[in-house]
């Protein structure tokens, strides 16, 4: 509905933050949830579609994923951000020492960090 809005009402999408989730089941499959580099690249690209836009601003990890490990959810949205996919990342429901974990990872790597929660 977001995209078609934008599309229609010939809303300047420059002028929109779109922001958007990824972690949740999106199929039956086992890579059709979670935080792995295969899930986060393809949830991207299916809101980049759904959404007729180039770009996320603000794309965020709904939970935790205690199968995968933060530093490849980190080096992931880390590479979006270089291709230009989203500008910005963060979470929304996660324990306090687990974005301390992240954002201790980025620091100590030097990689893009979790923005705000």
């Amino acid at each position: 509905m977001i995209g078609r809005a934008i599309k229609n009402l010939g809303i300047n999408r420059d002028d929109r933050v779109l922001a958007t989730k990824v972690r949740g089941s999106m199929g039956k499959g086992e890579n059709d949830r979670g935080l792995s580099k295969k899930h986060i690249i393809q949830q991207i690209d299916a809101s980049l579609n759904r959404l007729g836009t180039d770009y996320i601003d603000l794309y965020q990890i709904h939970t935790a994923d205690p199968l995968i490990p933060i530093k490849e959810t980190i080096k992931t949205l880390g590479d979006l951000v270089r291709s230009g996919k989203i500008i910005y990342f963060d979470t929304s429901n996660i324990t306090a020492w687990q974005l301390m974990k992240g954002l201790a990872y980025s620091q100590y790597n030097g990689l893009d960090r979790f923005g705000s929660l």
